[in-house]
């Protein structure tokens, strides 16, 4: 099994703040999935309490585990239960107070790295090798926010892991200010 460092960086005008309930890591419980895999999940809705940012990880997390088919299909409607339930705590709160964001999720096993995100989800990712690249939603069609419509689109990328490599999950709102 692959060795994963992991960490979470909290900032805020260059100050550390400290553990974010945006980020959220485990083993998965997929009867399909390879033993020792882990999904890591990034929530992009700023200002979201510590309990709503659990209710949509396990929103997550339980579509996940449960449903059938493989990898892709599984994040697929890992996300778009996410994305149910934020409609459902939509219903009914005022305009101003209505929770919006994004999501970017990485399943990570012994060989490979798959990425699945929404909304204004982005990856930058760094190959051992020195690569870089920046995945983002694309400018021209523009990224709805989860929650905002009954069906989300959903974007992947695959990579063959190599030791070195570097994947940082993150969303456009919680990197306002910060340069690449």
């Amino acid at each position: 099994m692959a060795h994963i460092s992991f960490s979470a960086v909290n900032a805020s005008h260059g100050q550390e703040l400290g553990d974010t309930p945006q980020v959220v890591s485990f083993l998965s419980g997929r009867r399909g999935a390879q033993a020792g895999q882990r999904l890591f999940i990034f929530l992009d809705f700023p200002g979201a309490s510590a309990s709503i940012c659990a209710d949509l990880a396990r929103a997550l997390t339980d579509s996940f585990n449960r449903a059938p088919g493989g990898i892709t299909s599984a994040l697929r409607l890992g996300l778009q239960a996410l994305n149910d339930r934020v409609a459902q705590i939509n219903r009914g709160a005022l305009p101003g107070r209505k929770l919006e964001g994004a999501v970017a999720c990485a399943l990570i096993a012994d060989d490979s790295v798959i990425v699945a995100r929404a909304g204004s989800a982005m990856i930058f990712a760094r190959a051992a090798n020195g690569a870089f690249e920046v995945l983002r939603p694309d400018p021209q069609t523009g990224a709805e926010w989860i929650g905002h419509a009954p069906q989300i689109e959903v974007h992947f990328d695959h990579f063959a892991a190599q030791v070195g490599d570097v994947f940082v999950l993150t969303g456009a709102r919680s990197t306002q200010g910060v340069t690449e």
